[in-house]
């Protein structure tokens, strides 16, 4: 996995990126470690602030488009060779197709896209597919949570991909602190679906906020959910994939266990009546 603080870290958009984006990156590094069974080996944190004191966050760097490239570039053996999903959160600022990744610098769609469709490509020739269109969709999910989002993600259309969004063209993604990306990795931290996290990530942005999140799991470039939150047709295929895709490691409620008997120990009674002990 690969998580990204950026969105610039200093002026006026100081408090915002202390408030919120370090807070929710923060926030999704835990929940993937503690409830997703990421080890911390495989995760790659971008955060140009840490506390070192928190021994339980390894921050690997700070964010920028050289480091996001060299984290996708880490990840590219186990994601080809061995199908090991590949997840990438993106939070922070902002702008017209635009991340702001660090203070001076911004990522471009089009970057991110040509790097992900490199990873495809290779598996086509990899795994002998006869074309990108038979990689399959849940072994790269990118998730980003910045303002004007749809923007950035309307550019990512390609197969072999899950892109899911916070924001629509014009509506900014953060208000009080919360956003879609908090939501959704609230239902991804449970072991629901994708598709499950995303629904249940969008009724409860849509009471704070006047927008539809974005989802393309095919590949088409045609989301779900147009930006006036009415159901594109011919998404099926989208909600079915993101229905059997999950993020990290099958989740375990232990009070839905039920139990299992793994030895029995019988031995013969004193009772009077002849009964046998188990």
């Amino acid at each position: 996995a690969i998580i990204v603080a950026g969105g610039g870290y200093r002026g006026e958009n100081w408090d915002a990126f202390s408030q919120y984006t370090w807070s929710v990156t923060d926030k999704v590094y835990s929940r993937l470690i503690r409830q997703r069974r990421y080890s911390q080996e495989f995760v790659t944190y971008l955060n140009p602030f840490y506390d070192p004191r928190d021994e339980d966050i390894v921050v690997d760097g700070a964010a920028s488009v050289a480091g996001l490239r060299e984290a996708i570039d880490d990840a590219a053996r186990d994601n080809v060779d061995h199908g090991v999903p590949l997840l990438i959160f993106l939070a922070g600022h902002g702008g017209e197709a635009t991340f702001y990744i660090g203070d001076d610098e911004a990522l471009r769609p089009e970057d991110l896209k040509a790097w992900l469709d490199e990873l495809v490509n290779e598996k086509v020739t990899t795994r002998g597919l006869s074309g990108p269109e038979e990689a399959p969709a849940e072994e790269i999910v990118l998730v980003v949570d910045f303002c004007y989002s749809r923007t950035f993600l309307e550019k990512l259309k390609g197969p072999g991909r899950i892109v899911v969004g916070s924001s629509s063209t014009e509506v900014a993604s953060v208000i009080a602190g919360e956003s879609f990306g908090s939501f959704f990795f609230d239902g991804v931290s449970r072991g629901w679906d994708v598709w499950r996290s995303f629904e249940e990530a969008l009724v409860r942005v849509k009471k704070s906020f006047d927008q539809t999140p974005y989802l393309d799991a095919d590949g088409d470039g045609i989301p779900v959910y147009g930006e006036n939150g009415k159901r594109n047709p011919g998404t099926e295929g989208d909600e079915w994939v993101s229905r059997n895709t999950f993020v990290g490691g099958e989740f375990i409620n232990l009070s839905r266990l039920n139990p299992e008997i793994y030895e029995v120990d019988v031995r013969e009674s004193n009772d009077e009546r002849g009964a046998f002990l188990v």
